[in-house]
């Protein structure tokens, strides 16, 4: 049972906790808490997505309310690497934190991007890390480890203490032939295992997956491949953050003489950030008024929207409602990403569009048209046979990639591997590692400027309207009852178009029947009316659809005799 931050126990001085704010028994929205004596940090502060449970949400992020209440003890911001899931509740979140962020230069310049849209923050604390020289912050010393991952500078962290050292993973891969940025670093891992590890707080996401996730230099390959043998336009979407794969199409395409054309916004994003930091150099792309005048064998479009998003660059070619680009039968379209669970439907529509337009399509099922970013069985085996851990604490991940992960760290003879969720504060050391009670934890709803609960009234209302509809009443009255013109109903989700009219006014007859049975009461009480109104049509539409659509009655009280 969770317990309310008002209530919760004093901590004890002299152990080291660990308190999983998001991203531990779901995908996305990461934030992780380090707790020694009166001290804090916090490794990354990423979103999600919202579902269709929440109407006119598009973003979920992290409830910070424990580090809001101890954001005097907290000591920095730590950010493992610049995907979305890691930095994306930064500009929603940091304001009500105010503490220093460190990040390396690619997630440095992202976060500066993303931080510059909001007017409400100014002069962010950022520092820029370098591999080499650790970070002290009060009894934490943290040293930035490099290690593979599908976007570029991804970094584990050391967290050194008096008490020992840990060690989070962040997201990783094993990837022996990455095309940016350097292999990980066998030695380096294997030097801190000598030395001793307490803690390894684990990337979960691939763990039921057998085998390795396999190289980037494959997916190059696979690339170049296919270019050689198209004719055609060539469309390719994948993740926007992944630079590796961008570089793969960009040197494939150039291999066969086709022109890049980057369609979408993240995608330049991404790009130019990587250009600014100096993770790549020297590569050729094009503007979309640049390619629209090349012939279709000449050209590579590459796209965002792999996972079926509407307002995305592929939605707009299948849909054919770009501005200047276009896909003709017969053209191709890779996609090179898997399927995020939960976007099957839009990537569905996505790729009947395009079917019935003639195109044709190669997706996850193509054999090294993808490659995860996250670590296979094998792969996590290979680093802790390297760290040789006591303990093993999954993380990233839904409870059956905990629970794989868990299975591979007692399988390999490690001591003690939990399965905890969001909101268990765990003692990692010293003695026995163990929840020792659990904090309320949640997700915020970005409302357009605003942060909300996900169970605020507000979201609730309109879910209710989503599923049963409004209508909305509306009179003039004089105070003793008397009805100035017409009662107005209007609906809305609710009439059918053949029976609208005959319904209206059945309802209208049905709100003049109470007006005028009430002015005749001694006393005429307008409040009580409208009640009365409310709790008639309400049956009224009960009886009439089996609904309950919400009931809006507004009584205009004036003091003219007309209107």
């Amino acid at each position: 049972m969770q317990t309310n931050l008002s209530e919760v126990p004093a901590l004890s001085d002299d152990h080291i906790y660990f308190i999983p704010l998001g991203g531990t028994g779901e995908i996305g929205m990461n934030l992780n808490v380090y707790q020694l004596n009166n001290s804090l940090i916090a490794v990354d502060l990423g979103m999600t997505f919202a579902d269709e449970s929440l109407p006119g949400i598009d973003l979920l992020v992290p409830d910070p309310e424990y580090l809001v209440k101890n954001k005097k003890k907290l000591l920095g911001l730590l950010i493992t690497h610049a995907h979305e899931d890691h930095i994306g509740a930064i500009p929603y979140i940091w304001p009500e934190l105010q503490c220093p962020i460190y990040a390396t230069p690619f997630a440095g310049e992202l976060i500066s991007q993303k931080c510059n849209e909001f007017s409400n923050i100014e002069n962010i604390p950022l520092n820029i890390v370098s591999n080499s020289k650790p970070i002290k912050l009060g009894p934490f010393e943290i040293s930035y480890i490099p290690i593979t991952h599908s976007i570029p500078e991804a970094r584990s962290l050391q967290i050194k203490t008096h008490l020992g050292t840990l060690v989070h993973t962040g997201d990783w891969k094993l990837d022996k032939d990455p095309l940016i940025g350097p292999k990980t670093k066998e030695k380096t891992f294997r030097t801190i295992g000598k030395k001793g590890v307490i803690a390894v707080i684990g990337d979960s996401t691939n763990a039921p997956q057998e085998g390795w996730s396999g190289s980037e230099l494959t997916v190059k390959k696979t690339f170049l491949e296919l270019f050689q043998n198209k004719k055609g336009t060539i469309a390719v979407t994948h993740f926007s953050s992944n630079i590796a794969r961008l570089v793969s199409i960009i040197s494939s395409a150039h291999s066969v003489n086709r022109e890049v054309v980057l369609v979408g916004r993240s995608l330049k994003k991404y790009f130019n950030a990587a250009k600014k930091t100096g993770v790549i150099k020297d590569l050729r792309v094009l503007s979309e008024e640049e390619g629209k005048n090349l012939h279709p064998d000449q050209i590579i479009l590459v796209c965002t929207g792999c996972q079926g998003e509407p307002r995305a660059a592929m939605s707009k070619l299948a849909g054919e409602y770009h501005p200047c680009l276009s896909l003709e039968s017969g053209d191709t379209v890779i996609f090179s990403s898997k399927i995020i669970p939960g976007n099957e439907k839009p990537i569905a529509v996505l790729k009947n569009k395009l079917n019935q337009k003639g195109i044709k399509i190669i997706d996850e099922n193509f054999k090294g048209i993808h490659v995860s970013g996250h670590p296979h069985k094998d792969e996590i085996k290979e680093l802790y046979s390297w760290l040789k851990p006591k303990a093993v604490i999954p993380v990233h991940g839904e409870n059956r990639h905990l629970q794989s992960h868990s299975n591979i760290a007692l399988d390999a003879g490690i001591q003690t591997s939990p399965i905890i969720k969001n909101g268990d504060i765990l003692k990692i050391a010293p003695g026995k590692v163990e929840v020792v009670c659990s904090i309320q934890s949640g997700k915020l709803a970005v409302d357009g400027s605003r942060l909300l609960k996900v169970n605020h009234p507000s979201i609730k209302r309109r879910n209710k309207l989503k599923e049963n509809g409004i209508v909305l009443v509306a009179m003039a009255i004089t105070k003793t009852g008397r009805l100035l013109g017409e009662v107005s109903i209007t609906g809305h989700g609710i009439f059918d178009s053949e029976d609208e009219t005959l319904l209206i006014n059945k309802a209208r007859i049905l709100a003049m029947r109470i007006i005028n049975e009430d002015k005749k009461l001694s006393i005429f009480c307008a409040q009580n009316t409208k009640e009365k109104i409310r709790l008639a049509l309400k049956k009224f539409f009960k009886d009439h659809y089996n609904k309950k659509p919400r009931i809006e009655v507004q009584l205009i009280l004036t003091k003219h005799t007309h209107i």
